[in-house]
């Protein structure tokens, strides 16, 4: 797709960034136009229907966070690769809002030129809905193919893993409430083939012990009833693109621990496969997640300050960082604790002193690296 017939809108107001970046495109086959403002990115998107966008998020008329949902809600544009290019780090809220990749200012251009070229050979995965009720199914699907998706649907929990075999889904919707296999079921059955997300869609309270086995089986809950087709269109998005950039990139670990020695073999455990940050304690763990936005927490329970307990419940109770996986690595090693540990929000645990391929394969199987 990288040939001389892809174009390359970039929509950017600094003229030497996009003097920069024209060279640069041009000099590897690509055509370039280019717009110094929202609005105009937006009018030459529909003009000319770019193979790829490349977007600032400060602009002059309308900011990149406009312009980008201009694109998505816009179903002849909805499916054109965007790259985000800005001096701010804002990576999940970019790919919460349908973004395929993040790229921080000042960029490395050949990176910037790997990059494009990576955005054009990804395809939408295909996505199994699965709900029992056809017109609920029919709404679900049609908001999504809106959005730029393949879906395949299936009517009950036997049928959809027949489907997943066949089509191995990049993201499986699930309806809880079905006749035969519950979403319950089905979610349990499709884990032992597949890592891909899951939606949960429900009209109905959960339990702690039901909230627990969907966080088990990493489940995400999106309550029906009030609830617009936006949000799950969103999420569907973000979860989408998180499995792609956590494919392309080194994914990030924050590791929450008072001993700076089990911080030291973590981090010899961890070098070269994954990014480490660290917290010496459970408000620095908070205010790291918040700030580095991890792809999956690490969390030592006996912390000073706010216990481990506490700091998990809080990252759950956090908007922004409710979505992150957070595993317990401690000494403590009754049932008891565990029960508490997953109680908290904690979707594995592990003790220590921990095995280094145990830590590895754990890490492995909760961020989808397969």
């Amino acid at each position: 797709d990288g040939g001389k017939a892809a174009t390359v809108l970039v929509i950017d107001d600094d003229p030497l960034i996009v003097n920069l970046l024209e060279r640069a495109l041009s000099d590897s086959g690509f055509r370039v136009v280019t717009a110094g403002d929202g609005v105009t990115g937006v009018v030459m998107a529909r003009k000319i229907r770019p193979t790829a966008i490349i977007l600032d998020i400060h602009l002059p008329k309308l900011d990149g966070w406009g312009v980008l949902g201009e694109l998505k809600g816009d179903p002849s544009l909805s499916a054109i690769p965007v790259l985000i290019l800005s001096i701010e780090e804002e990576r999940s809220k970019g790919f919460a809002f349908g973004a395929c990749d993040y790229l921080l200012k000042p960029v490395d251009l050949d990176h910037l030129v790997l990059a494009v070229r990576r955005a054009l050979g990804t395809k939408t995965g295909d996505v199994l809905v699965v709900d029992d009720d056809a017109s609920a199914r029919e709404m679900v699907v049609r908001g999504l193919r809106a959005a730029g998706f393949r879906c395949v649907e299936a009517h009950d929990g036997e049928d959809a893993l027949l489907k997943a075999r066949l089509v191995n889904p990049s993201l499986l919707i699930l309806d809880l409430i079905m006749p035969r296999m519950d979403g319950f079921e089905v979610l349990s059955a499709f884990r032992k083939s597949s890592e891909a997300p899951v939606i949960v869609l429900t009209g109905k309270s959960l339990s702690p012990k039901e909230e627990s086995d969907l966080r088990n089986g990493l489940a995400h809950v999106v309550k029906k009833g009030g609830v617009g087709m936006d949000l799950v269109v969103s999420q569907a998005k973000a979860l989408v693109n998180d499995q792609r950039a956590a494919a392309r990139r080194q994914a990030r670990v924050l590791y929450v621990e008072d001993s700076p020695q089990n911080r030291d073999i973590v981090r010899r455990y961890l070098y070269g496969t994954y990014e480490v940050i660290e917290a010496e304690d459970g408000e620095h763990g908070l205010e790291r997640a918040k700030r580095d936005m991890p792809d999956i927490i690490l969390m030592d329970l006996g912390l000073p300050r706010i216990d481990g307990l506490e700091t998990t419940r809080r990252i759950r109770a956090t908007p922004v960082l409710s979505h992150i996986p957070v595993i317990a690595l401690t000494a403590h090693v009754s049932r008891e604790d565990e029960e508490k540990a997953r109680a908290a929000g904690c979707i594995d645990y592990l003790t220590k002193p921990v095995d280094r391929e145990v830590l590895l394969s754990t890490l492995r199987r909760h961020l989808n690296h397969g």
